[in-house]
């Protein structure tokens, strides 16, 4: 098997014209791995379910992860994965590791919202969607995938605007994701294009699903040896291969007793103004139902009149929101996803 290029060029060749940071922690990753001493190679959480922190996995765990990750795309020793995420997580980490251990073309791009201009030709790229829904907002921002043939979405949910996009697509086949650091990536997907669908199904025989007493996601890795992972994942069991996500249990919004959840609303929100932007529905305290749904917007456009009730004209019952709020910038974490607030702070 032919070992890992990058850019088309052995390791060492391209580490001799680069001198970024990003270069540099490649460098000390692909160093680390051809180091026969070296067995376990450590992880950052992000922080998502709790405190962040280090977990490790032995060589032999991240090879296996690396394959089945390739079964389940297809690809071969040669195909080029495009790097576009920062290496301190899981998800751009593991993409160096895949190349690595399966000899592939290593792409690396500065991670920005935008990170490449032109087309580019490449077998697979992981990307949040937020950077898509950028890049694709941007003039000529559909021609960057013409020549891509796989796009993984993770790390957030797909917002209604770029599912409405991506709904008339042919190509690049776009997969949203389900993963986490414990399992060194995705263990389920969605696919959103072409003729998208709603259940996440497993990546892998290896994997099985199941749903604890709160209703939350458990996850068995055969390979990983990892029984009954508890997530705080609201979901729907369709069985030990399927699920449909609800949201995250620690984001609900009760209100009069009935749980409601920010991604129901993704389908049912739409409205020429938030296209483009970042949005999403919270819980506001109330003192006659505890809480009640609210819609905050990252803007700083003047919005529409009448917007609450031209968005409330497509909702009924307890989905009717009962408020908007503005900000310039929405608090964001380590990773760049939006950290929804709690009720106690609107």
């Amino acid at each position: 098997m032919a070992g890992l290029s990058i850019c088309g060029a052995p390791p060492e060749v391209w580490f001799q014209t680069q001198g970024s940071d990003q270069a540099k922690e490649i460098q000390a990753i692909v160093e680390a791995w051809n180091n026969p001493s070296i067995d376990r190679f450590a992880f950052q959480s992000s922080g998502t379910t709790g405190k962040r922190k280090t977990l490790w996995f032995s060589r032999a765990q991240i090879i296996a992860s690396a394959q089945r990750t390739h079964r389940w795309l297809g690809m071969r020793p040669g195909n080029r994965w495009l790097l576009a995420l920062p290496l301190h997580y899981v998800a751009g980490r593991m993409i160096v590791y895949r190349c690595l251990a399966e000899g592939m073309d290593l792409w690396p791009l500065e991670p920005s919202l935008d990170p490449w201009q032109e087309a580019l030709e490449a077998d697979a790229v992981s990307l949040t969607p937020s950077m898509m829904l950028h890049m694709l907002n941007q003039a000529e921002g559909k021609q960057k995938f013409k020549q891509i043939r796989q796009v993984l979405l993770g790390g957030e949910p797909v917002p209604q605007s770029l599912l409405s996009m991506l709904s008339t697509w042919q190509q690049p086949v776009v997969w949203h994701t389900y993963g986490m650091t414990e399992t060194l990536t995705q263990v389920a997907a969605r696919r959103l294009c072409p003729n998208q669908t709603l259940e996440f199904k497993r990546v892998d025989a290896s994997l099985e699903f199941g749903v604890s007493e709160s209703g939350t996601l458990s996850v068995t890795d055969h390979l990983l040896k990892l029984s009954h992972l508890e997530t705080k994942d609201a979901v729907a069991l369709i069985g030990p291969e399927a699920f449909v996500w609800k949201g995250r249990i620690d984001q609900v919004i009760n209100s009069g007793g009935i749980k409601l959840y920010p991604e129901d609303w993704k389908s049912k929100l739409s409205h020429p103004w938030l296209k483009g932007k970042h949005w999403l529905v919270v819980g506001q305290q109330d003192p006659s139902f505890g809480e009640v749904p609210i819609l905050l917007v990252e803007t700083n456009e003047v919005p529409p009149d009448q917007l609450l009730q031209e968005l409330n004209l497509k909702l009924s019952g307890v989905m009717k929101l009962k408020g908007i709020k503005y900000a310039e910038r929405l608090e964001r974490g380590a990773t760049g996803k939006i950290k929804p607030p709690k009720a106690s702070e609107l």
